[in-house]
């Protein structure tokens, strides 16, 4: 399980409460597509991840086989997960748990400029709302249990949420990268452990 450094759990601790967990958004008759396209902003800090970490793949959409229909069974319409949402990232790293940790820790050290509301890795997950610890184990999914799964402990992948505004606005994520960018030159293990 990932152990996030002391000065990593200071700052998520010290940001929860700050804002409450933006939700994915309804589908509906005027509204039914499930796959929304990734705002500029998740792209940006998508190719950021990628390019910084040298990683082959940083997915901002749900694969087709992991998507429920938009409207149940029951006629009701059901809200889009972040992927679908177009506001959420899966920085795949493999076996580099290290590299995950990396990636984890600058998300949460920078969350407030990056206006990332939730992480997950490896075996932990870390909110900016207070729907529980700042930091807790990974709990079970209902939806992947659903679906024949197991719980997925995110040992592969970071997986990073974006409020709303974050996700659309690609010009802010690029001023926060550069000011990131910045700030990692001048000490990279400083920052790290800031």
């Amino acid at each position: 399980m990932w152990t996030p450094p002391a000065n990593v759990t200071q700052v998520g601790i010290a940001l929860q409460g700050s804002a409450a967990y933006e939700p994915g958004s309804l589908t509906s008759p005027s509204d039914p597509r499930v796959q929304r396209e990734p705002g500029e902003g998740t792209q940006v800090l998508a190719q950021w991840i990628k390019a910084r970490w040298g990683l082959s793949q940083a997915g901002t959409r749900r694969g087709s086989s992991m998507s429920s229909p938009a409207q149940r069974a029951d006629g009701t319409w059901r809200r889009r997960d972040l992927h679908e949402d177009g506001r959420a990232i899966d920085a795949m790293i493999g076996r580099d748990r290290a590299k995950g940790a990396q990636i984890a820790n600058v998300m949460i050290l920078f969350a407030d400029k990056l206006g990332v509301q939730y992480l997950v890795f490896d075996g932990l997950e870390w909110s900016v709302a207070r729907i529980g610890p700042a930091w807790e184990p990974i709990a079970g999914s209902q939806d992947r249990a659903s679906m024949g799964r197991g719980v997925d402990l995110h040992e592969d992948h970071v997986h990073i949420e974006l409020f709303s505004s974050a996700a659309r606005d690609g010009q802010r994520m690029r001023a926060a990268l550069a000011e990131i960018d910045r700030a990692l030159a001048r000490s990279p293990l400083e920052a790290a452990r800031r």
